[in-house]
């Protein structure tokens, strides 16, 4: 993939990545790769899989039925 990475040690051998990423892009700019980030194309948090949390309340908008209105459960 032109990474300078080597296949043997890319985790994304056919896409150009990062070093630190093991090889892997990182869409979002959030230090989490894409191969394992939950939310690729929005930046988020490494204790959420990758996925925003837009109203702080410890839910991924991933999984927040209401991510914009902060809630308990």
């Amino acid at each position: 993939d032109g990474d300078g990475i080597t296949d043997k040690k890319d985790k994304c051998p056919d896409l150009p990545g990062m070093s630190e990423l093991v090889g892997c892009p990182d869409s979002d700019g959030d230090a989490i790769s894409d191969l394992a980030d939950q939310s690729p194309n929005k930046p988020g948090l490494k204790s959420m899989g990758g996925c925003p949390d837009t109203d702080g309340d410890g839910f991924s908008d991933l999984n927040d039925p209401c991510p914009n209105k902060a809630g308990t459960n």
